[in-house]
């Protein structure tokens, strides 16, 4: 049954996209990432939604901090030319979605799939997370020939491909690194193909190549994470991550580095930081080294110099000098 939702006066929103590449903060940014559409903000205390965006070209993401809200898609918006498909994904709220297919609501980590072809609104009961993922429809029409019903509708938390998607746009958004815009759009769509319930051949392609990144993004990141934990081994990441260990490390094959490589990469990243830092003058090296997930200070620095081309103690100064001159 549907919640009965007055109707305040709408605000329309633009739907320029934005560059590959671009990442941008705020209302707007979100909005540039969707199709043409009004938004009303239901909030009951004003509070607006915020928003990060991201963009990788055929596909953008934003990481919505929302409140109580409505996402109209009208039929006099049909004629804006986008022929998207979109995904929400929700971080715990409630949501209500008119023009499903089925089921129209979902909450936890459920989500609603959304055609630009079609009209619909989506609401938002309640303050709430989400990822809001906008996919051009044109490069995944081929693979969606299985799929003869509408797509608008909404899928339960317990969907394993939703699953991997949320962890490896969560993994997108925190690991410092320059992504492949080619192939992040490429393990994106594989994992909402998946979510979808593609079948066939089609599924053991998407499996192949969307899944797999996913599950690689996530060990990168738990390696990221725990890396100043001493004595971490494959074994306990891969536990965290609910893979085999043999897997694990077939995983981290195509990056050119073994565990043990990432996780040094880590331990002197976040030694090199602290030295740096005038909020950590106060600290030992030594102290450096074991908050930085190293138990042998003679491993350390040898990997320290081996890998900065100075010791320790000659990056602090060399910090410290740096700071008085500027």
């Amino acid at each position: 049954m549907s919640v009965a939702l007055s109707e305040p006066m709408p605000i329309r929103v633009s739907s320029g996209p934005l560059a590959p590449g671009a990442v941008v903060r705020g209302h707007e940014g979100f909005m540039k990432l969707n199709m043409q559409l009004d938004f009303a903000n239901r909030s009951p205390n004003g509070r607006k939604l915020s928003v990060v965006a991201r963009s990788f070209g055929p596909v953008g993401v934003g990481r919505v901090d929302g409140t109580p809200s409505s996402f109209y898609r009208r039929p006099s918006h049909l004629a804006d030319g986008r022929d998207l498909l979109s995904i929400i994904i929700s971080g715990g709220g409630r949501f209500e979605l008119d023009g499903a297919r089925g089921e129209n609501r979902f909450t936890g980590h459920g989500a609603a799939i959304l055609e630009s072809r079609r009209a619909s609104a989506l609401h938002s009961l309640d303050d709430s997370t989400a990822w809001t993922i906008c996919m051009e429809r044109a490069p995944m029409e081929p693979l969606l020939a299985g799929i003869s019903q509408p797509l608008q509708c909404c899928l339960a938390s317990d969907n394993p491909a939703l699953r991997l998607l949320d962890a490896y746009l969560a993994a997108l958004f925190s690991l410092p690194q320059a992504w492949d815009l080619a192939l992040v759009t490429l393990h994106i769509r594989d994992l909402a193909l998946s979510a979808l319930g593609v079948r066939g051949d089609v599924q053991a392609l998407v499996r192949e190549r969307g899944v797999q990144a996913a599950r690689q993004a996530a060990a990168l990141a738990a390696i990221r994470d725990r890396a100043s934990e001493p004595g971490l081994t494959a074994e306990f990441i891969a536990g965290q991550v609910g893979l085999s260990v043999r897997y694990l490390h077939r995983l981290l094959e195509p990056t050119g580095r073994t565990f043990a490589e990432h996780l040094l990469d880590h331990r002197l990243d976040r030694a090199v930081a602290m030295l740096r830092d005038s909020d950590s003058t106060h600290r030992k090296i030594g102290e450096i080294a074991s908050l930085s997930g190293f138990s042998d200070i003679s491993h350390f620095n040898r990997s320290f110099r081996r890998r900065f081309g100075d010791t320790p103690h000659g990056v602090r100064v060399r910090a410290t000098r740096s700071r008085a001159w500027s």
